[in-house]
Order: structure tokens, then sequence, then C-alpha cells
């Protein structure tokens, strides 16, 4: 047998078209804090991009790629080889890898150290005269191939970053903020050499914070949050929304016809995800495919007689593409719509919702204002709900019935769902995550249902965990326990919100 790692028949025919698996995988660092379980692919030839807060798992993630952790839960496969292999290190020929590394004690010309690189990669002498050449004429540093890589400056620093990612002619590149410290000249040059090696059937996977400037070459995109995958999708399926600032001279919260206004907006396309009266700040967004407009918007301020100090374009980065996401109707993951809660989260909750009943009783006996005591009627309502469904949660059986039966003619019959039975599925998915707490029996067929809907995903395993759903006993207690809490609840229930971090993370 040959000493290339063993792959089954079935991952390696995955791997014709996806360059990068990730399958269960675990990193642990602490009790609490661990990034995945993670199961994702990556196109080949295609340029992906993830996007995340910091902390959120990024670097974990390139890492992993580039085998820096040899210690994790779960398998990655890149181009035909699997990580921890034996083997796995000679997919390193594969892989270009940029970072920010700063060169100021290097007191060497660059010629010289684009040489010894090229020799630690293993590279030969004659493709790598070649190869450096090409790349310093690129990048435009050949007129700088004899200084000292110490007096470059940062933006020559970061050009260089980028030639040692590219020396090998990598099949896969690995990009972690290549903007960085580079003028828009430069950025834009950079979104053309990745697009160029693109249409060369290379690879690239790209991390950064605000997409616009590599919005154009994108063609996937995945979204990590606290260690979880939320999102994951072609680009042209996720609708995105330009998002703008605008600061008023005018004091909204007194013009007459500020609600007009307003009103006005969302009649023609636009959405509010955020309104400041004191400040006179109002946040709208348009589709990207619809920024046509935005002429209607200085149409309308104007109609109004209403006045602008500035308006203020607010980057395509994480916040923007999740409010995107939140005003989509397309379906995420199971992890954007929920918060796994642990045994012992379980137990402060509920004991937290139980003491904040006198607190709320006492603000509705002192209070004057009928509005308000409804409020806090309404969240003493909800808490009593809470608190009986945390000490045993009765499944939504209508709709777990109506899953089981869509899934069991999925993984059943040859023929793929029809269009009815897949809006069917969808529909009763969106009402299930709606609710404000899931059991483990819920979040386990949710799970499974969101994976044929977004991928109608029909392999072994997905057949296996759906055996093992039809072998689960709904009515044991330890499958009604509660492990998922609404996001949703978490931001509108001001109890929970105020203790989240002692909660949840």
């Amino acid at each position: 047998m040959a000493k290339k790692q063993i792959l089954s028949s079935q991952q390696s025919e995955s791997m014709t078209t996806d360059i990068v698996k990730f399958d269960n995988y675990l990193k642990r660092f602490t009790y609490k804090e661990q990034i995945g379980p993670l199961n994702f692919t990556i196109r080949k030839n295609k340029v992906t991009i993830i996007i995340g807060r910091s902390g959120s798992g990024k670097s974990v993630i390139l890492n992993s790629i580039m085998g820096s952790y040899a210690r994790y839960k779960g398998t990655i496969d890149i181009a035909g080889y699997r990580r921890k292999s034996r083997n796995g290190y000679k997919v390193n020929n594969e892989i270009g890898f940029y970072t920010q590394m700063d060169f100021i004690n290097y007191d060497i010309t660059l010629r010289t150290y684009l040489n010894q690189i090229a020799k630690v990669m293993g590279l030969t002498k004659e493709f790598s005269e070649f190869q450096i050449q090409q790349l310093l004429d690129l990048f435009q540093l050949n007129e700088h191939s004899e200084k000292k890589l110490k007096d470059f400056s940062w933006g020559m620093k970061n050009r260089l970053n980028l030639i040692i990612s590219l020396l090998k002619d990598p099949n896969l590149i690995i990009l972690d903020e290549p903007g960085a410290n580079l003028d828009s000249l430069w950025r834009k040059k950079i979104k053309e050499i990745l697009l160029e090696y693109k249409n060369n059937d290379k690879t690239v996977i790209i991390v950064v914070h605000n997409i616009d400037e590599v919005f154009d070459i994108v063609d996937d995109i995945i979204l990590i949050e606290q260690g979880q995958i939320i999102y994951k999708s072609e680009l042209k399926d996720l609708k995105l929304y330009l998002r703008s600032r605008l600061f008023f001279k005018t004091d909204i919260a007194k013009h007459p016809s500020y609600n007009e206004f307003k009103k006005q907006l969302l009649e023609s396309g636009f959405e509010i995800f955020e309104e400041d009266l004191e400040s006179k700040t109002l946040e709208i967004g348009v589709l990207k495919e619809e920024a046509h407009k935005i002429n209607f918007l200085v149409a309308m301020i104007i109609k109004f007689n209403m006045f602008l100090e500035e308006i203020i374009n607010v980057p395509m980065n994480f916040e923007s593409i999740y409010n995107s996401l939140v005003f989509s109707e397309n379906l995420k993951e199971l992890e954007f719509y929920v918060k796994r809660i642990s045994p012992i989260s379980r137990v402060r909750l509920r004991s937290l919702l139980r003491t904040s009943k006198h607190k709320i009783k006492n603000q509705i006996k002192n209070s004057s204002s009928a509005e308000f005591v409804e409020e806090k009627r309404r969240l003493l309502l909800e808490n009593k709900m809470l608190i009986k469904n945390l000490m045993r949660k009765k499944y939504d059986s209508k709709n777990v019935n109506i899953l089981n039966n869509i899934l069991e003619k999925h993984f059943h019959n040859s023929k793929p769902l029809n269009t009815t039975e897949m809006d069917l599925l969808k529909n009763t998915l969106k009402e299930m995550l709606s609710q404000n707490l899931l059991c483990k029996y819920e979040a386990k067929i949710i799970k499974l249902g969101l994976e044929v809907a977004l991928r109608q995903t029909k392999n072994e395993k997905a057949f296996s965990a759906f055996e093992s759903l039809l072998k689960m006993n709904s009515g044991n207690p330890k499958n009604l326990k509660v492990t998922h809490v609404s996001k949703n609840l978490i931001k509108n229930n001001p109890i929970i919100q105020d203790h989240k971090n002692q909660l949840f993370w």
C-alpha cells in the first residue's frame, strides 16, 4: 500500500471538489474555552473568506490547517492528506501562508533573505531564482532587492510577507489580514493578484475583519463566533446590506414628520438597524443589489425638510454581515440562533430567574406608569414559563413528528425531497427555532434538519445520526433537559442580558 495517507474512497471523492475538510474538529484550551466541534469544507479553486470577532477562533482554524496544532479531536484532511497522519507534513508543500512579520532586526538584503528562505523551503536553484524575480517584479520590490530588511517601511515589509507566502507557487494560499498597513492602491493590487491566482486554479483562504475590498473576488463565506460556525454559504446566496449612519442637524425627536420619514424609508426597501434620538443618529441599510436606492434617501431627506450633518458608510465587517443575516429569511447553522448551556449554567439561570421575581414585583408595586407595569408583568410571566421549562421541558411533539417524517423520506427514499416537502421542512425548522429553550432531543433533530435543508446531506454520517435519533427515547428526562438557549432571549430579556457573561461565557 502506498505510504501516502489512507483515506476512504468517499473521502477521496470529496477531495476532488473540497481541498480542506474539518470533521468533528474540537480544540480545547480549558474546561470552558474551546473551538468546535467544527464540520465544514473549503472548496477547491475558490476564494473563501473567514470572518469573526477577535478571539472567535479564526487563528485556531488557520494554525490547525498549517499543522501548528497537533493536539485536537476529530480530523483535518487537506489536498488528500490527513493532517495528523505520519505523512501529513507532506501537504506543507501545497500551502503558502501569509502573516505579518517584522524584520526590524534583519541586517540582511532582500534578495539574500529570499534566497535563504527558498533553500529552507527546499526549492531548486533554477525555480527559486525564477520565482523570486517574478515576485519582486510583481510586488515592485526589485529596485529594493539590495536594501536591508531592517530599513523597509511597513508597507514594503507586508509586500515581502506576501512574496514569502507565494514563493513555493502553492496550490492553497492562506492569508491572515493581507491588506494591513497597505495603502488603498496596494490593497486593490493585492485583490487583482489574488484574482489572477484563483483564475489559475489556486485556492485562497482569507481572514479579514472588513470584507469591502475583497468582496468582488470572494466565492464562499464562513462566519465564526465563539468557536462555532454560525453561517457558511456561497457569498452570492447572502443578502448583504450596505449600511450608512446618518448624523442629523435636525432634532429628529421633535421633528413633526420624522415618523413618516421612517415609514417611507421602510416602504422603499430600507432597513433601520439602529436609532438614537438623543445623539440624532439613524443607521440604515439597503441591499447591495439595490444600492441605487440611496438616491431616494437623499430625495426623502429634502422632501421632509430635514438637515444632515454627515453620512458615514459603515464597514462591511462581522457585525454588518451578522445584522444582514438577522434580517434574512435564509436558514443558518443552529449556533446562529442558540447558545449552548452547560448543566451548571442551567441551574444558575433557574436560580437567577427565581430570585428576580421579587425584584420585578417590587418594581411593579412602586411604579405609576401603566406601560412600565405592563412590560414588567410580561417579563414576569415569561420568566415563570422559563423556570418551568428549565425544570422539565415539554418538547414540541407536533413539529418534531413533522421533522421525523420528512427526514425519514429524505434518508430512505432514492428521490430527493420535492419543493413542497422542502418548504415544509424549512418552515417547521423556523418555527422550532423561534422557541426560547431547546432540549437535547429537539436540538439534535433541528441540527440534522438544518443540515438537510442547507446542503441536502445524505451521507453515511448523517444517516447514522438519523438512526440514532429514532432510537432516542423522547420521554427520557435526560433527553428533555434544556441544552440550548435562544440568542434572542439572551438579548431581549433584561435579567438574562445583565448576567449573560456569568451564565454563558
